[in-house]
């Protein structure tokens, strides 16, 4: 929570900063760099939800179709080997 704290304070400062008019060409490409690194964790936190959950319903999906198949279909070297015991 005190980490949360700082970066708040952190970012209230450089806020504050880009109001001083000699410190805008400082505190303006930080500011950008900020924003450009949490776009890009909140890019890349969506994909990885999506794949995810894309990953979860695949699994089930995978799953549920190997309950109700039969053993034979599953494994097709099973039934090779059935039939070449019989001959």
């Amino acid at each position: 929570m005190l980490w949360f704290l700082g970066f708040i304070g952190f970012l209230l400062v450089l806020w504050l900063a880009e109001k001083i008019p000699g410190l805008h060409l400082l505190v303006s490409p930080i500011i950008t760099a900020l924003t450009s690194i949490a776009h890009f964790l909140a890019v890349s936190l969506f994909e990885y939800s999506v794949w995810f959950v894309k990953t979860v319903f695949r699994s089930h999906f995978v799953f549920i179709k190997h309950l109700f198949r039969r053993r034979v279909d599953l494994n097709p070297v099973e039934a090779a080997m059935k039939k070449n015991k019989s001959v």
